[in-house]
């Protein structure tokens, strides 16, 4: 009952996140079992909260019993795909995510779910169209965090995400895909063969979008404060100032986590590919990767 509340919820034109955190709030501090709750209940505490922060939308008693069958045909088709949902309320939900300002209320998962628990998490992340050496070193340096024992976590992107995920998979190990699309409808189809193999060698695809869900581009944003939150450090293979990696950083920096970026000889300083790199590279709390050998300090 508790999955079906939220899964209503988060289908509701207008209630977001902070607003869905906002309802979980009241329904602990007051005792609420959530298990135990109405549509009209539902109402009803979007009433008070609304008392409380007139920029919460209260939901009318039809939006609320409209997601209904929505929220069963998303159980059910779960179920067909096999496809896991967490909640925000389950014990085998990543600390991490609750560490931060926007954490997913649910999100679906298929494959190996404990990949997602496992502590020693690293993100290989950079633009969809880097130099072939980014693309050689971003697949050397996930071969060799893989010889580590590290889950390498990045967004099935084209570029340097495919080769993080590749250098990952092809070495035997374990890889967590962030997707900004739902788990059947894999974007993008190049990716398609690179996915099934991440879930063959024992990884993890994560999403916060249902089946069906139509691909949009606050998704890709959304999705990169995910690889930010799992990973301990984040390293940035290339990127161009307007790259979405650049998104992916901010949230690095907000979440407190270590941000790794690799330097490059000067006959590529033009690239622009690089231009952000340029700019990381510039901050005293960029970790600098020159080498393999400089991993070691992650």
């Amino acid at each position: 009952m508790c999955k079906q509340i939220y899964l209503k919820l988060n289908q509701i034109d207008g209630i977001g996140i902070k607003s869905i955190l906002q309802f979980r709030s009241f329904i602990k501090d007051n005792n609420i079992e959530i298990s135990t709750l109405n549509n009209t209940d539902i109402v009803d505490i979007y009433k008070k909260l609304k008392s409380k922060d007139k920029r919460i939308k209260v939901p009318t008693i039809d939006e609320v019993k409209a997601k209904d069958e929505k929220a069963i045909k998303i159980i059910e088709d779960c179920t067909k795909f096999r496809i896991k949902i967490t909640t925000i309320e389950d014990k085998d939900y990543p600390n991490e995510f609750r560490n931060i300002d926007t954490p997913p209320i649910l999100y679906y998962s298929r494959g190996n779910h404990k990949a997602l628990l496992e502590n020693k998490k690293i993100a290989i992340i950079g633009t969809r169209n880097p130099t072939k050496r980014g693309k050689r070193l971003a697949y050397k340096i996930a071969e060799y965090l893989t010889d580590r024992n590290y889950v390498i976590v990045s967004g099935l992107a084209y570029g340097c995400d495919t080769f993080g995920h590749m250098g990952c998979v092809d070495n035997g190990g374990k890889t967590v895909a962030t997707l900004p699309t739902d788990l059947i409808n894999i974007y993008p189809k190049e990716n398609i063969k690179l996915a099934e193999k991440i879930l063959e060698n024992k990884g993890c695809l994560i999403s916060e979008y249902p089946i069906g869900t139509k691909l949009n581009r606050y998704h890709f944003i959304e999705r990169d404060r995910l690889q930010a939150a799992l990973s301990k450090v984040v390293i940035v293979i290339e990127t161009d100032l307007n790259s979405g990696t650049m998104h992916t950083v901010k949230f690095t920096q907000k979440y407190g986590k270590k941000l790794a970026c690799l330097t490059y000889p000067k006959e590529y300083s033009k690239y622009k590919s690089l231009q952000g790199n340029k700019v990381l590279l510039k901050k005293e709390d960029t970790i600098k990767i020159s080498g393999l050998k400089d991993l070691e300090e992650l």
